[in-house]
């Protein structure tokens, strides 16, 4: 024992079962929370491959990548090379534990199949809308920033403070929100850009 004090070393020797107890609750409770961390990751992606089973939309790039391929071939893409069902809990939970799948939350409805995404903080639909990592389940988020983005816009107009950078910003952010309610075929009202923001726009080539 290296404790400052024989005093120190008597308590832990005649404490040795207690702290024992205590290491083994808390491994127990790692255990635990990894477990459902598990879990949680599983359901997310039985849900999402259930949708696809389904032929119901699923957005981003990996999303829109697999509906693809389920056209293009006859093979059933719900098993794996061993002939696993990919449409069962077990089998993506058995993929996570052993680490051969990864996927996190960007934001509510989307998420990302990359250990090196660069959005767990601050969320860019403009990268999400075709990244070969992501899927995209629902448009709550995207409708949201699309509204925060026309209203950003329309308080920078009506207060003189629109410039080619925030009219950009407001442009790329509507556009890549409508483009993924359009990939999950959710009906819109486009928002409709007003001469100000357009004429920004255009000598800068954003649109044209």
């Amino acid at each position: 024992f290296s404790h400052v004090s024989m005093a120190m070393t008597r308590h832990y020797t005649k404490n040795a079962s207690k702290f024992q107890k205590i290491r083994k609750l808390k491994h127990n409770l790692a255990h635990t929370i990894d477990d459902e961390r598990i879990d949680q990751k599983a359901q997310v992606y039985l849900k999402i491959y259930k949708k696809l089973a389904n032929k119901e939309r699923v957005a981003g790039g990996k999303g829109k990548e697999f509906a693809k391929s389920m056209m293009n071939t006859d093979r059933n893409l719900f098993k794996d090379k061993v002939d696993n069902d990919m449409l069962s809990l077990s089998y993506w939970k058995k993929q996570i534990r052993a680490q051969n799948r990864h996927i996190h939350a960007v934001a509510p409805g989307v998420y990302c199949t990359s250990t090196t995404c660069g959005l767990r903080t601050l969320v860019n639909l403009m990268e999400c809308v075709d990244c070969k990592n992501d899927y995209i389940v629902d448009a709550v988020f995207a409708e949201a920033k699309r509204k925060e983005a026309e209203m950003h816009m329309l308080y920078d107009i009506e207060n003189d403070e629109l410039t080619p950078q925030t009219a950009s910003e407001s442009y790329i952010k509507v556009q890549a929100a409508e483009r993924i309610m359009d990939d999950l075929g959710i009906d819109f009202e486009p928002v409709i850009f007003p001469d100000e923001v357009k004429n920004l726009l255009i000598p800068y080539g954003v649109i044209s």
